[in-house]
């Protein structure tokens, strides 16, 4: 693996496309065996945290391209396969969707195969991005995976997209452990309030009004205790009283970043974690798509799988008391630290005061930018492993949307893997060390 990234370093330097990279990368996680999600779902990842720092930064990508190539140690190009009795093409959107709602996964492929083979792989798209976010089990990483393949793809050009597509496919229609029960509740309210309801989008405006974020307060406030149902419950009262759908997406972001205050899991439980993930996957699939209808659809998956999250968070962890783990509640450290060195010692004094110190030092004049450089030179060649990566870039891409808690959120951005107890895998340093300085 030390030698493919110095291999891949030395082409970049002599023209490789960065673009061609992300590519490769993300049809190595597919064949010839797929690799799981976190292998795959990070490829995009690392690419959004290398975007943060520069267009041209390449490190972080690196982190994926290494991981990766502990995963895959042969290489077989499958030929496609042949089609039987396949729809035509016309037909081809319907009968992927038919398959997608009856778990059928062959019916599906050969859906996919017919629009990819007709150069329209985009036609996919939609159905993934609703059925991707059916599945709650296993804390959201279908959508996840679809979401940030979906993205790679797009991003690197739909090479060989059958493949990667057909990945996604058994993904979504895996039944084991089906958690679908938010799903046709949220399909039949979708239904119901299209053309009834105000959507201005998910991004927040800096200077939103004190009655949006009265409504943003009012909503994190009562999902504290909320299960799933009440909570879209509460998201359906807000959209039919013309309440935006901004604001559910705001409330989405806090509530799911004070589950990193709340719930700090180091182990295996990484359930807050997720609901940043989780948030941020659905929140892309909402900009995705013109679909009123669909929109709808992922606002109220997103609200749902937030508390499931938190009911995770609350059975293998229980609650803390307190309002300082309240997000709305943070105030800033006070002086402010005088450098990023001393906000990473924060950490020792707990999450609460970790945050503060963060908050603080970007309340006064620090950027997201800076923020990110640091964490990856100094935290990241320490700990290689994908939820570092995954959660980082999406609490940062969620944060650059968020108006007036921007600072807020890409401080809680703090909260998961810099603890000094975290493992440290000192291993690959040296690699990224190297790549770090050109």
């Amino acid at each position: 693996a030390d030698a493919l990234v110095a291999e891949i370093a030395q082409r970049r330097a002599k023209g490789l496309g960065y673009r061609d990279l992300v590519a490769a990368m993300l049809v190595a996680s597919a064949v010839p065996s797929p690799l799981e999600v976190h292998k795959r779902a990070n490829i995009f990842a690392t690419h959004q945290l290398g975007q943060t720092l520069a267009p041209a930064d390449d490190v972080a990508l690196m982190f994926a391209l290494h991981k990766l190539k502990d995963r895959v140690t042969w290489w077989l190009d499958p030929p496609a396969p042949a089609l039987v009795d396949p729809p035509a093409l016309s037909a081809a959107p319907t009968a992927l969707r038919a398959a997608l709602e009856q778990w059928d996964a062959a019916a599906a492929k050969t859906a996919v195969a017919v629009l990819c083979r007709a150069g329209q792989p985009e036609a996919c798209r939609p159905p993934l991005l609703e059925y991707g976010a059916r599945n709650h089990h296993w804390i959201g990483h279908v959508t996840i995976d679809v979401v940030q393949s979906l993205r790679a793809l797009a991003f690197g050009g739909w090479f060989r997209a059958e493949q990667v597509l057909a990945v996604l496919v058994d993904r979504v229609c895996k039944p084991k452990g089906k958690s679908v029960e938010d799903f046709p509740r949220s399909r039949s309210l979708a239904a119901a309030l299209v053309g009834a309801v105000r959507d201005d989008g998910a991004r927040v405006s800096s200077d939103v009004d004190s009655d949006a974020d009265a409504q943003v307060r009012a909503l994190v406030t009562r999902w504290r205790s909320d299960d799933a149902e009440a909570a879209v419950s509460a998201a359906e009262a807000h959209l039919r009283g013309c309440g935006a759908t901004s604001t559910l997406w705001q409330a989405c972001r806090l509530a799911s970043a004070e589950q990193t205050l709340r719930y700090p899991f180091e182990g295996w439980a990484k359930f807050a974690m997720h609901a940043v993930t989780t948030t941020n996957a659905l929140r892309h699939a909402f900009d995705l798509t013109a679909d009123p209808r669909l929109r709808l659809v992922l606002l109220l998956q997103a609200v749902a799988f937030v508390q499931r999250e938190r009911a995770h968070c609350v059975v293998y962890g229980g609650d803390v008391a307190g309002t300082a783990w309240h997000i709305d509640a943070l105030t800033p450290a006070s002086p402010a630290p005088s450098s990023l060195d001393a906000v990473l010692l924060a950490r020792k004094d707990g999450r609460p005061a970790a945050v503060a110190a963060a908050l603080s030092w970007l309340q006064a004049g620090g950027t997201q930018r800076a923020l990110v450089a640091h964490l990856r030179d100094h935290a990241l060649p320490h700990a290689l492993e994908e939820h570092q990566t995954k959660h980082t870039a999406a609490a940062f891409e969620e944060a650059s949307l968020a108006g007036p808690w921007a600072a807020t959120l890409a401080a809680c951005a703090f909260t998961y893997g810099y603890e000094p107890t975290f493992p440290a895998w000192e291993a690959h340093a040296a690699t990224v060390k190297a790549l770090s300085a050109g």
